[in-house]
């Protein structure tokens, strides 16, 4: 379907075009001299039709309880390949896309403090981090083998998963393949659909919730791009060049604004466990009460230095 709405889009482009060339008005894509003047155009019929609109695509997104039972689903019918549970708590955290998640590697791991990171070259190769909670890092981290793969250990499951079953078996790669993982996820999500009956749901999915808890927070790029009289996209792409440490940033802001708009239960049941205050901090709190900002000033200094960067 989307290779046809393409191909209409060619063509039409390709018709005005046509007529363009037909058009006295259209300046110099009017092509004279190979007709007679007077069998020329004065306006281009394409630019007149009236358009049928078509129908507005309602946004899937999935809420509260449907993320619960969805967790229940794969946790219950799947207990036995427990990588599925982990990478679709993955998916909502990081809003990103299939092969993104299935094929991500522990050499992306970026660790800061007691902040969880994975740096992601995503579509375009667009680079950015994407924070998961600790309790889903350990998780991650329990399910690790000797693959650079975070999930390689889906193929060790499934086949003790199919264990009786030769047929499945013999369909099963020796070596992880993230485009099998993630099309198994897929696959997973998809039954959850059909089986408990809320409708047409696949993995894009949790990207579009993601996204719509999180918004785009990042204005102040447009409002740098504007007063520099230059594009947001041509001022991030041809002029500045985006640090780690803005990137943790950005990924930081994403996670917290997730995590506000998440039940507690969601949150908790994907993998976010409030941690208490240190010591340090419950101190930082109580001089920003007490507004003894000099106190503030020395304690922030303490905890920046805990948090520097350990893994980059």
């Amino acid at each position: 379907m989307r290779k046809l709405r393409r191909s209409g889009k060619v063509q039409s482009r390709c018709l005005a075009s046509a007529f363009e060339r037909a058009n006295r008005t259209a300046g110099k894509k009017c092509v004279r001299g190979v007709v007679d003047e007077g069998k020329l155009l004065t306006a281009n019929p394409w630019n007149q039709f009236t358009w049928i609109e078509g129908p507005k695509a309602t946004i899937r997104q999935f809420d509260g309880d449907e993320l619960l039972d969805l967790l229940d689903h794969v946790e219950a019918a799947w207990k036995d390949v427990p990588v599925a549970a982990a990478a679709v708590k993955l998916f909502l955290w990081s809003g990103c896309r299939k092969l993104e998640v299935a094929g991500l590697t522990w050499d992306m791991l970026r660790v800061v403090g007691s902040e969880y990171h994975f740096e992601i070259v995503g579509k375009w190769g667009v680079e950015r981090w994407v924070r998961v909670p600790e309790a889903l890092y350990r998780e991650l981290q329990a399910l690790r083998t000797d693959s650079p793969f975070v999930f390689a250990a889906y193929t060790e499951q499934i086949r003790r998963f199919h264990a009786g079953n030769a047929g499945c078996l013999r369909k099963i790669r020796d070596d992880f393949r993230a485009e099998n993982f993630g099309r198994w996820v897929y696959e997973r999500v998809k039954e959850w659909a059909e089986q408990s009956g809320t409708g047409r749901a696949y993995l894009h999915v949790f990207r579009k919730t993601a996204l719509q808890h999180a918004r785009r927070g990042e204005d102040i790029n447009r409002q740098v791009a504007e007063d520099a009289c230059v594009g947001e996209a041509v001022l991030m792409t041809n002029y500045v060049k985006e640090t780690d440490e803005q990137r943790r940033a950005r990924s930081n802001r994403t996670f917290a604004r997730i995590l506000a708009s998440l039940s507690a239960e969601v949150a908790r049941c994907y993998g976010h466990v409030e941690q208490e205050l240190t010591p340090l901090e419950k101190q930082l709190e109580s001089a920003i009460a007490a507004r003894d900002w000099d106190r503030v000033a020395a304690l922030s200094a303490l905890l920046a230095q805990r948090d520097r960067p350990d893994a980059m």
